[in-house]
């Protein structure tokens, strides 16, 4: 079962690749390695380098099903919208 919601990650830590790909497994209840490759949706390398910048940084991209936002500490994942056709 998918569970959307806000995901904390530490960039002090990890990188916010990390973050989203752990943030999708705990939401999926799927293992890390078993997640589609996430630079399939994003330039990982890039997505690093915008949130190491700052605190005001938010990124939004789809991955695995849903509509990721990143901000500085959290992984926001949500339900795509639907988009009617």
């Amino acid at each position: 079962m998918m569970k959307t919601g806000s995901h904390r990650w530490n960039r002090e830590t990890e990188s916010a690749t990390i973050g989203v790909v752990k943030a999708v497994a705990a939401a999926t209840d799927v293992q890390p390695e078993a997640i589609e490759p996430l630079y399939g949706s994003v330039d990982g390398d890039a997505l690093n380098s915008l949130l190491e910048r700052g605190d005001d940084v938010c990124v939004t991209f789809p991955y695995a099903g849903f509509d990721v936002e990143v901000r500085a500490t959290t992984v926001q994942l949500t339900a795509p919208a639907d988009d009617g056709g």
